[in-house]
């Protein structure tokens, strides 16, 4: 039967199958190819895990302590071996590029002229090894450039940083303090020195290990959405296009079985049909999985991966796997054959699917829940279940709430003609328009994700933090009175306040001690003021009281009308709070007095300008925008985005294939309908009215859920992690739009298309 049947009725159906199989590719592709990458990685990663960290015990701190320094020096006569990095904020300049990063200075064995980059300052600046950069005065020979930070504090990491031996320094404070500790007892030693001072943050080795597996963790998640999304757009394909392929074959099974054939053959021949036809992609979507994640690795900078007989086992057993779960897939498909009727089919009367698909429904959902389970044990990370979970909520979720809108639709009294029948149409066959917009939706998401969100993180980042600041630059110059004379004639410039910073000592109730930076303000210099959240303005009640900011309140417990136990120029004298400022993240452990007769200190510039253009004609000036950190976080999310673009767009390609089947096979099952349109002379041009509102709705319905649910997530996530309120630009999303209407446009094209070559009355004829 299956040779003198099923092996010719394939060629009837070449189309499906192709759109099908390609599908299924994909899909294969990319569920076997997330292993490999996570795989990959975490080898990448915890094979330099010791250098990652830089040494058994990493310390890193934001301002310096007494009882911390004197209990190292305790460390080093118990034989430890402790050394001492300072990161500063500053300019690196080459041709014509100046970036601002952060300058390291430690014993790293290098000459007086030699300097170290990380990667993606080095590429930024367009720098190689063996050229010159420009840091101050000082030229640097780049001798080295590290693809992945060692040794380094949190913030040079994000910003990009240079790590030399020599360097010539004023009364600079650094941002902050790296201390590594090599030894025994490491875990003893750690907790030792985070009672003395747990504002630092400590990281030993183990700590690092645990740090990669979190961020592996999150990645698994985060790829195993878009994975999610494949696997089940492909599971409705083959379920669909199975129940499709039984429909047009319901005659000619009708007849077998009056001729005697049992069920369980024709069950088996068309089971044997769709075996064939599903082994070669599956096999092909192995194959392509290997040099996909190669690729992607390739992109996110991990080069050196092998072919190794671990990666072989992997792929072969995914490939087991996934033609296990389409087998049986194909098994609980194929069980709709049982809904056919001899006698029912050969009269013309029409067929109740109903119970068939309920069967069917069920049986598929319990499966494919258990193998997204049974996949998350294959990829080794039980996080990915959780992305699983949430991305079979969120398709749940919508189902509903687009069934709902589509009922509001249909209820709606509607007295225009094509408005009325287009609304009636979505609603007999409202699951497949569900599916539709579903997986719209999903793909417009996902285009917003990978397109938009480094720039909505970064611009909600900058927004949120020039609220909560009078001014947007930070400029030093080696030349404070050129500066100031530029600030003065350049009509970019709204105003600029001059900060006068000296090094000093906060003394704590415990008798330890912090380095602090006091910053003196001449009245007539404080022309860009801070936002004060409580208390006074520095200018405002007793000379001889100070203003720290709400951050810093927090750290060390002292509110308005608390005291501040100083040394400044060798004298200790008790400040009492006036006020407490908003800092924005910026520079929050400033304290701010009024100047007392002379003022002292190294000059920092704090400048509201339209642009940078005022340094231009000012040599010696590093200046930093307060975006800088939104600029290092969408640096670091770069970094990921590049696998999550890729597969984002592999990802919509398997959607677009998913919605020309979906849209074909419903087509085909509308087409009787649109025969007896024609027959009763409304013509062709209100069908493609119909089809193209019917578009239209799709459209609407997706990008409404789309932009909704990021706009939300994206809400919720800035407020929690930065405290500020996301800001989307109209051109930000004008890109993902046009491809998600693009992407409409070319699965509706095929109806189009097919309504266009439509002649005759043939389905009208009473079948015998």
């Amino acid at each position: 039967m299956f040779k003198l049947y099923n092996t010719r009725k394939q060629k009837s159906n070449l189309l499906l199958y192709l759109f099908v199989m390609l599908s299924v590719v994909i899909a294969v592709s990319i569920s076997l190819a997330i292993p490999q990458i996570i795989s990959e990685t975490e080898h990448f990663l915890t094979g330099q895990v010791e250098e990652l960290n830089g040494a058994d015990l990493k310390v890193e701190a934001t301002y310096a302590s007494s009882a911390y320094d004197r209990k190292l020096d305790e460390l080093k006569t118990d034989g430890l071996q402790i050394s001492k990095q300072s990161a500063f904020s500053t300019t690196f300049k080459h041709d014509e590029s100046e970036i601002l990063g952060s300058l390291i200075i430690g014993d790293f064995g290098l000459q007086e002229d030699e300097i170290i980059l990380f990667a993606p300052l080095a590429e930024e600046l367009n720098i190689k090894q063996a050229d010159q950069v420009s840091i101050g005065n000082q030229t640097y020979t780049v001798k080295d450039i590290e693809s992945t930070s060692r040794a380094v504090d949190g913030q040079s990491e994000m910003i990009g940083y240079g790590k030399v031996s020599f360097y010539p320094l004023t009364n600079e404070m650094p941002n902050n303090f790296i201390t590594l500790i090599n030894g025994d007892r490491i875990d003893e030693v750690k907790s030792e020195l985070k009672t003395i001072e747990p504002g630092y943050t400590y990281s030993t080795i183990e700590d690092k290990k645990q740090e990669i597996q979190t961020e592996l963790n999150t990645n698994a998640t985060t790829l195993n959405i878009l994975n999610t999304m494949s696997y089940i757009m492909t599971i409705l394909s083959v379920l669909s296009g199975i129940f499709m392929i039984i429909v047009q074959r319901q005659q000619d099974i009708a007849i077998m079985r009056l001729l005697s054939i049992r069920m369980k053959s024709i069950k088996k021949a068309l089971r044997m049909e769709l075996y064939l036809v599903f082994i070669i992609p599956v096999l092909l979507g192995s194959i392509a999985s290997i040099p996909l994640a190669r690729q992607l690795l390739v992109r996110s900078g991990i080069h050196n991966t092998e072919y190794d007989s671990s990666l072989i086992g992997r792929v072969l057993a995914g490939f087991l796997l996934f033609l296990l779960i389409y087998f049986i897939f194909i098994n609980i498909a194929t069980k709709a054959l049982e809904a056919i009727h001899p006698l029912f089919v050969i009269r013309g009367d029409n067929i109740s699917w109903k119970a068939s698909k309920r069967k069917v429904t069920w049986l598929s959902v319990l499966f494919a829940l258990l193998t997204l389970v049974v996949y998350a044990v294959y990829l080794g990370r039980g996080s990915a279940l959780l992305s699983s979970i949430v991305i079979v909520a969120y398709i749940g979720f919508f189902f509903v709430i687009t069934l709902w809108c589509i009922k509001l639709l249909s209820s709606l009294p509607l007295k225009n003609k094509l408005v009325h029948y287009t609304a009636k149409n979505i609603k007999a066959n409202r699951y497949a328009f569900v599916i539709t917009v579903l997986s719209l939706t999903l793909t417009s998401l996902f285009l917003l994700v990978g397109y938009t969100l480094e720039k909505t993180v970064r611009d909600s980042y900058t927004a949120g933090v020039e609220q909560k600041l009078n001014y947007n630059y930070l400029a030093v110059s080696d030349d404070p009175a050129k500066l100031e004379n530029a600030l003065k004639e350049s009509a970019e410039v709204d105003g600029y306040t001059k900060l006068y910073r000296q090094s000093g000592t906060l003394l704590t109730a415990q008798g330890s001690s912090k380095s602090a930076q006091i910053c003196s303000i001449n009245e007539d210099d404080y022309h860009i003021k801070y936002k004060i959240l409580e208390g006074e303005d520095v200018f405002q009640g007793s000379a001889d009281d100070v203003l720290i900011s709400s951050a810093f309140s927090e750290q060390i417990e002292v509110k308005v009308g608390g005291t501040l136990k100083l040394e400044l120029d060798g004298a200790t004298k008790n400040y009492r709070v006036k006020g407490i400022y908003e800092a924005g993240q910026v520079n929050p452990a400033f304290i701010l007095k009024p100047a007392v007769n002379e003022s002292k200190g190294s000059l920092l510039f704090l400048v509201k300008a339209d642009s940078s253009s005022f340094k231009e004609n000012v040599s010696g000036v590093s200046l930093m925008h307060i975006s800088i950190m939104g600029m290092a976080i969408m640096k670091r999310m770069a970094d990921f985005l590049t696998i999550f673009k890729w597969l984002c767009w592999i990802c919509i390609f398997s959607s677009v294939l998913f919605n020309l089947n979906l849209i074909y096979m419903n087509y085909l099952n509308e087409y009787k309908d649109s025969v007896i349109i024609r027959a009763l002379g409304v013509g062709k041009g209100f069908l493609y009215k119909h089809l193209g509102l019917k578009s239209v709705y799709a459209m609407l319905l997706s990008l409404l859920m789309s932009l909704g649910l990021y706009i939300a997530v994206l809400s919720l996530a800035l407020e929690v992690i930065f405290k500020v309120n996301v800001n989307i630009a109209a051109e930000t999303i004008v890109i993902p739009v046009s491809c998600a209407l693009g992407i409409v446009a070319v699965i509706f094209f095929i109806p189009f298309r097919l309504l266009q070559r439509a002649q005759g009355f043939e389905e009208l004829r009473e079948q015998v």
